[in-house]
């Protein structure tokens, strides 16, 4: 059987002897199977639709790993969630007359890996954004400029208006990217964020020694949980020279908070004993946590190790309120 013989049996069996299949993942290993799969994937549903027939009637969740230009398909009608991971150099989001707005129940976006992530969901949004998105991801990604994170931040609050839920970390950015640019501050839609942290560098006007003051002023006044990644443990080294022995952590934190989530990144051997590591600091982490519980917040400590392209995470302690 050819190639595109035996890939058409595989997309034939799916759409008929899994019909109420919800969730479908895809790891292609070359570059020319994603290519024919997904003309086949396009093909079949178009032609299904035509017949009075729709293929993947339960589909929610589409996983993609390797890049291909016609990874996003949200032309499924019930689709709910976009994954795509791993690194590749086509554009992800590049199907021909793609339009995202008739994509009604898609809920949410996730691109992890080096895909330029937020100028593809930049480019897919102007297109028309889908008109119940409530979640974007970008994990392990690249930011280069000043003017690719307006534009997203621009796009995203301008047409996503039912979003809640925006996590964005990323691995490098460019020479010329503001690290004061991030996140409006009145993007009041917010319920969920996650920070990037790139080396010591956290949050505008929160410093490279994480100045828990002036958390307040710098998350969206409804951000319920906030998670800081990227840091170190220099990064924090003064509220243990400060606060060694003391009782109280001067800090300023948005009243809504109710989840305060700090990631550390460590290298192989200080992740497989976390404790170790943060030893240092876990005084003036408990008195955070002690802290956080009368104003109802959890603080969940978390380190995490970088492996190639992606990220591994593991709970070191989770305090709750």
């Amino acid at each position: 059987m050819s190639e595109t013989g035996y890939l058409s049996a595989c997309l034939a069996w799916i759409i008929f002897k899994a019909e109420n299949l919800e969730v479908l993942q895809l790891d292609m290993s070359r570059f020319q199977e994603a290519a024919m799969f997904f003309d086949l994937f396009h093909s079949t549903y178009s032609t299904g639709l035509a017949h009075g027939h729709q293929p993947f009637a339960h589909l929610q969740r589409l996983e993609i790993t390797l890049s291909h230009q016609n990874a996003f398909v949200p032309l499924v009608s019930t689709l709910t969630e976009v994954v795509v991971t791993r690194p590749g150099t086509e554009p992800v989001f590049g199907v021909p007359g793609l339009q995202t707005s008739d994509a009604t129940s898609l809920r949410s976006i996730h691109i992890r890996g080096g895909f330029n992530g937020a100028s593809q969901i930049t480019e897919l949004l102007r297109t028309g954004a889908p008109p119940n998105l409530e979640e974007i991801c970008i994990r392990d990604d690249g930011l280069f400029s000043d003017d690719e994170s307006s534009n997203f931040f621009d796009t995203v609050f301008q047409t996503a208006l039912k979003i809640k839920t925006l996590v964005l970390t990323f691995r490098y950015k460019g020479d010329d990217f503001d690290l004061a640019t991030i996140i409006p501050p009145n993007a009041h839609r917010l319920e969920t964020v996650t920070y990037f942290g790139i080396h010591q560098w956290l949050l505008p006007d929160v410093g490279p020694d994480l100045d828990l003051q002036q958390l307040k002023r710098s998350v969206p006044p409804n951000v319920k949980e906030l998670e800081i990644q990227g840091l170190n443990v220099d990064a924090i080294r003064h509220v243990v020279d400060n606060h060694r022995d003391s009782e109280f952590i001067p800090m300023n934190i948005p009243d809504q908070l109710n989840t305060l989530h700090l990631s550390f990144d460590v290298d192989a051997e200080e992740f497989d004993s976390p404790t170790e590591k943060l030893a240092d600091i876990m005084p003036a982490l408990r008195t955070l946590s002690r802290q956080l519980r009368q104003s109802r917040c959890t603080l969940l400590v978390c380190v995490r190790k970088r492996i190639l392209y992606f990220s591994e995470e593991k709970v070191v302690f989770k305090a709750k309120p």
